[in-house]
């Protein structure tokens, strides 16, 4: 599937959570103003498996967006040498992820499960008021993508049975 499948698949996740969490309340406070936040890491989360893909989108613009995302960290925090620990480990996870075999470990529980701690992990250090949202919206775009994959691929394969 394509980045544009993916984000639409995504985007319709996040518009299902944002619904959910809406009409059903969690007992942790939910601010409504961090829906931008919300909806930026789940259409990250939805486009993150395929950075093992050399030549998909988020791959290609990931290493600008690691130090863009340094620059964003140090901007908000003015820890220089944070923001650069970050940004050279955003680097070497891409850089590392770029020789994985595509579809392999990002695409199945594992890659989720490290997708999601880590995120977890970020956000707690850098003390968000609900890092446990925040994360969920990533987990679902993330699940988006898997489930994007494996529904696409299930409809090649019963197309080339005919």
């Amino acid at each position: 599937m394509l980045y544009s499948g993916h984000l639409t698949v995504g985007f319709i996740c996040f518009c299902i959570l944002v619904t959910i969490l809406f009409l059903f309340p969690l007992q942790q406070t939910v601010s409504f103003k961090d829906m931008p936040l919300w909806l930026i890491i789940c259409l990250f989360g939805s486009l993150t498996p395929d950075l093992d893909h050399k030549h998909s989108k988020i791959h290609k613009w990931s290493y600008i967006g690691s130090i863009f995302s340094g620059c964003v960290i140090y901007v908000l925090t003015r820890e220089v040498y944070q923001a650069l620990i970050i940004t050279i480990l955003l680097l070497l996870i891409v850089f590392l992820l770029s020789k994985l075999k595509h579809r392999g470990i990002t695409h199945h529980a594992p890659g989720f499960i490290i997708f999601t701690a880590l995120l977890y992990i970020a956000f707690y250090l850098m003390d968000f008021t609900s890092p446990i949202i925040i994360t969920m919206f990533g987990a679902i775009g993330y699940l988006s993508h898997l489930f994007a994959d494996y529904i696409s691929t299930s409809m090649k394969v019963r197309a080339n049975r005919k």
